[in-house]
């Protein structure tokens, strides 16, 4: 599989993690926004305007990456909320 590294070169290193449509929310029953969705939404920018409306926190909305052999990836944030 081919990508574009930091400077636009390409790569055709194998991908060994891929991630699609990652939501992370911090909220009361904030599992009942996705109700076998599996993480698609059709239109992100207004579920999360909804979510915080109802006091949610969305940390990550609609996120989708790969991880390919060699690369480090890491994800940082809050323990949790309160």
């Amino acid at each position: 599989m081919t990508g574009n590294g930091a400077n636009g070169a390409t790569s055709a290193r194998e991908v060994k993690i891929s991630c699609r449509n990652i939501w992370k929310v911090y909220g009361p029953e904030c599992d009942s926004y996705f109700d076998n969705r599996n993480g698609v939404v059709d239109d992100p920018s207004a579920l999360c305007d909804r979510m915080r409306k109802d006091s949610h926190v969305v940390a990550a909305s609609d996120v989708t990456f790969d991880v390919q052999v060699g690369e480090i990836f890491i994800i940082m944030g809050t323990v949790g909320l309160r």
